[in-house]
């Protein structure tokens, strides 16, 4: 826990990640690859009691953030994926509101956040490699099914976003333990442009109108 008001610090549970607080007054995180849930006091904002197990096997991404496939609704309801290590290959779908999918012809791989151009003509995506040492970003043109990789080793690139036009993408990506935030033509074609450097990474969330 951390104060907004003082910055102080409070370590809560030791060896966890990824926490969500529940309406329920518990707080939920992820711990060797299992939900846990212990009761959270959030006046005091002390854990109490021992925490329980309520899914074994969660599908987690144990690097960096320790992001897992789970979400709490505002009334409780627990929507979760089960498995193990992030890291199987995936083919993206379209989804009509019935439930129905279409594949959409592509390789199988490790795809990360998908999103649409503003076309509606492409995808962008995070690619993990297999054994989730390395990230790269791909462009899917779904006339053609063809891909096209914009970034490459030694760049773990990640978080991609079109830009307002459809014509760059921006990212963020580190080269050894420098963080920068980049961006390329969406066509491929030259070197990333940095567009500026960071202590730590963080996520693009949008573009401008002029696609700065």
């Amino acid at each position: 826990m951390q104060s907004l008001e003082t910055g102080d610090r409070k370590v809560l549970i030791e060896g966890g990640s990824y926490p969500r607080y529940a309406a329920s007054g518990h707080l939920l995180y992820v711990r060797q690859g299992a939900l846990k849930a212990v009761r959270f006091d959030p006046e005091s904002l002390t854990v109490r009691g021992e925490p329980v197990t309520v899914v074994e096997k969660l599908k987690h991404q144990p690097m960096g953030a320790g992001h897992a496939q789970f979400r709490v609704s505002s009334r409780g309801s627990l929507l979760y994926l089960r498995g193990e290590l992030a890291g199987e290959t995936y083919t993206p779908a379209w989804v009509d509101r019935d439930g129905r999918e279409r594949p959409i012809p592509s390789e199988p791989l490790d795809y990360r956040g998908l999103q649409i151009d503003p076309s509606g003509s492409r995808l962008v995506t995070t690619q993990n490699d297999a054994r989730q040492i390395s990230r790269s970003i791909l462009v899917l043109d779904l006339a053609t099914s063809s891909s096209a990789r914009l970034t490459f080793k030694p760049m773990a690139a990640g978080s991609p976003i079109w830009s307002f036009s459809g014509e760059r993408i921006f990212f963020t990506a580190a080269e050894g333990v420098s963080y920068g935030l980049y961006a390329k033509p969406s066509g491929g074609g030259g070197r990333p442009e940095l567009i500026m450097t960071m202590k730590e990474t963080f996520i693009p969330s949008s573009s401008s109108a002029d696609d700065s």
